[in-house]
């Protein structure tokens, strides 16, 4: 096939219109493009999803970074509440369990997703470091 072919069987060259091919361009030719054209568009694809997952790692750890601030501050804010019970009402057992309680529930809450928000934190500045 060194020639010049047609699409459709007859003897008339005629361009590709859903590949973009060239009248004057032999199909090897026109192949050997489409190949480079498309591995350029893999490749420009293959870096906009690595910058989309980059964007999406970046929003949850900012969503976990928000949510520890906001359970350890309500943490702090129920062993306040606790303390105040306590201080206020100390004839009332049952309130300042309730308060205590509460405060510990929310600490452990904190305990178990801060881990997971400070490693995060260190394998950014790791990255950073290595840049």
């Amino acid at each position: 096939m060194n020639g010049p072919s047609s699409l459709n069987g007859s003897h008339r060259l005629q361009a590709c219109p859903f590949a973009g091919r060239r009248p004057d361009e032999t199909l090897h030719a026109f192949l050997l493009r489409r190949h480079q054209e498309m591995g350029d568009e893999i490749t420009a694809l293959e870096a906009m999803g690595e910058r989309q997952a980059a964007m999406l790692w970046a929003e949850q750890e900012a969503r976990i970074a928000h949510e520890c601030t906001l359970l350890v501050g309500q943490a702090w804010i129920a062993a306040a509440v606790a303390g105040l019970f306590g201080i206020l009402r100390p004839d009332d057992w049952l309130g300042l369990v309730i308060a205590v309680a509460l405060a510990s529930m929310i600490g452990g809450i904190c305990l178990v997703r801060l881990p997971s928000a400070l490693w995060h934190m260190l394998e950014r500045i790791r990255g950073w470091r290595r840049r």
